[in-house]
């Protein structure tokens, strides 16, 4: 190894979390497998990602442009608000470091652990740090030759006894045996599904209902309601204006930004919303202004998806663009056949 790769695998940096983050804090090396760091946050590579790259002597790497092995990464860099991505990457044993405030959530939330996630980070959080070299793995406990370990046959027969009566035992008994398991396993999966699902709904499903309900308190109350009704009332009263919109947000350069979170859809539906609800806005647009402020949903999490697919660089190298610029034609699309869909609302 070269006293440049020895470097290398000795520099290493402490992520710890900002303002509002959750997590002790990662302590990120690059060695000679792990030597990516992953930007997946749209617009080109985040500069907490070149800055846990640059520490370390990894290589930053757009995951909007391309994928790495798992076993490459050496963190990952995202800004998800706590839906889909935020535990993707922790699922798979990967640090993840979240540019955006928040703690786990999302059906995903059981991965994100301590070891494995920090969020809120800015630069400024990204610390060189000395660490010391790896200890030696203890001695793994000796294993006696397969030749001198008793068969699976010569254990049954210590317990149930050998000949006709142990096998007439074994095939009597094992059929409650399997029936029994069957049962269990039934059980336990309904009672593991009834868990995540209580489990979901109030660390996830309840929390977004209240910020929705906070948003709209708020907007009525300022008036922004009102002043943001006035200004897209003209253009969301058409098809026309509508096709508009739907083409602004589905613009390549800005859906990926647009997208982590949904937060701008959930802004402009929320007052949309609330515009039609006090009728002015005509009830039939509900359904064409819903696809026109969605065109960007899911652009963020498209080299998210390829990855979990495990597609090779060059399929994500084309796919994420592909993605992105048929948004331009499927949204528009989407509002028009909605607007027909409409009629008799």
């Amino acid at each position: 190894m070269s006293e440049t790769d020895t470097t290398h695998t000795s520099r290493a940096v402490f992520v710890r979390a900002g303002a509002g983050g959750w997590g002790p804090g990662l302590l990120l090396r690059a060695d000679g497998k792990r030597n990516k760091v992953l930007s997946v946050t749209g617009g080109g590579i985040h500069e907490v990602a070149a800055r846990i790259a640059e520490l370390t002597g990894a290589e930053a790497v757009d995951g909007f442009t391309t994928t790495v092995p798992d076993d490459e990464v050496v963190a990952a860099v995202i800004n998800c608000g706590g839906t889909a991505r935020i535990g993707v990457y922790p699922r798979k044993g990967i640090p993840t470091v979240d540019v955006y405030p928040g703690a786990p959530g999302g059906p995903l939330a059981k991965f994100i652990t301590e070891e494995l996630f920090v969020s809120a980070v800015g630069v400024e959080q990204v610390q060189p740090s000395t660490v010391e070299g790896a200890e030696e793995p203890a001695e793994e406990p000796a294993v006696p030759p397969r030749s001198e370990r008793p068969s699976s046959r010569e254990v049954a027969a210590t317990v149930t006894g050998d000949g006709k009566f142990g096998q007439a035992f074994n095939s009597v008994t094992g059929v409650f045996v399997k029936f029994g398991s069957g049962v269990g396993s039934f059980v336990n999966t309904m009672l593991a599904a009834g868990r995540q699902t209580i489990e979901l709904t109030l660390k996830t499903i309840l929390p977004f209902m209240a910020y929705v309900s906070l948003l709209l308190g708020i907007v009525i109350y300022t008036g922004v309601a009102q002043w943001m009704g006035e200004v897209l009332s003209p253009i969301a009263s058409n098809p026309i204006g509508l096709v508009a919109i739907s083409l602004v947000v589905a613009l390549p350069f800005l859906s990926p930004i647009l997208g982590p979170g949904a937060a701008i859809a959930q802004v402009i539906g929320t007052l949309m919303g609330s515009q039609i609800a006090i009728g002015a806005l005509p009830v039939q647009y509900a359904l064409p202004t819903l696809f026109a402020i969605n065109g960007q949903v899911g652009c963020d999490f498209v080299p998210v998806g390829l990855a979990l697919g495990e597609a090779k660089p060059e399929t994500v190298a084309v796919g994420t663009p592909a993605v992105l610029i048929s948004r331009m034609i499927t949204s528009p699309v989407a509002v028009l056949i909605a607007w027909a869909a409409s009629f008799g609302l």
